[in-house]
C-alpha cells in the first residue's frame, strides 16, 4: 500500500472548486498535432492576463521551471521516485494531471518531437499544451530577455490554479 501525500487546505479547496467539464471543453476547443509528423494532439491556449498571473504565482513560489532539458530532468527524477514508491499514475484523466507543460508557438520540429516524447513517457500525470505566445513572451515570466520555449507548472496546487483560469 502506498501512502499519498496530504493535500494542503488551499490545494483541496482549489481542486474541489474546479469545473472539470468546463476545463475539458476548453482544452478540446482547439487542438492540433504537435508537429507535422506527430501523433499527439494537444490543446492550443491563449496566453491571457489571468493565465500570466497564475504562471507568475507559480514562478514566485518556485513551482515554474523553464527550459525543456531542465523540465525533462525534473520529470525523470520524479518518475524514478514514483516508481520506487509504487505510486506511478497509469490512468489518464484530467484530474490525475499533476504537471502542465506549456510550449511556445515558435519551437522547431525537433523541439516539438522532444516534447511529444515527454508526453508519451509521462503522459498520465502531464498535460501538454501549446500557447499562442512566442518564447520571448514566456521569457518575461523569468524577468529577463530570455527566450523560454517550455514551461512546467510543477505542483498540483498551481496546476489547479492554471486550470481554473482557463474557464471564465
Amino acid at each position: 500500500m502506498t501512502r499519498q501525500p496530504k493535500k494542503s487546505v488551499s490545494e483541496r479547496r482549489v481542486l474541489e472548486e474546479l469545473d472539470w467539464d468546463k476545463i475539458e471543453k476548453v482544452l478540446n476547443r482547439s487542438r492540433e498535432l504537435l508537429w507535422q509528423g506527430g501523433v499527439v494532439s494537444i490543446p492550443i491556449l491563449d496566453l491571457s492576463e489571468a493565465l500570466l498571473q497564475a504562471l507568475q504565482a507559480a514562478r514566485s513560489s518556485g513551482q515554474l521551471v523553464g527550459g525543456l532539458e531542465a523540465i525533462e530532468t525534473l520529470l525523470q527524477r520524479e518518475q524514478l521516485g514514483l516508481e520506487k514508491n509504487g505510486s506511478v499514475v497509469s490512468k489518464k484523466s484530467l484530474a490525475a494531471v499533476s504537471r502542465i507543460l506549456l510550449l511556445s508557438n515558435d519551437g522547431s520540429e525537433r523541439f516539438y518531437r522532444s516534447a511529444e516524447n515527454m508526453q508519451k513517457r509521462f503522459g498520465a500525470r502531464l498535460l501538454l499544451c501549446r500557447l499562442n505566445a512566442k518564447s520571448d513572451d514566456l521569457g518575461r515570466l523569468f524577468g529577463s530577455n530570455a527566450n523560454v520555449k517550455a514551461l512546467l507548472v510543477a505542483r498540483k496546487e498551481f496546476v489547479s490554479r492554471v486550470l481554473a483560469v482557463l474557464t471564465p
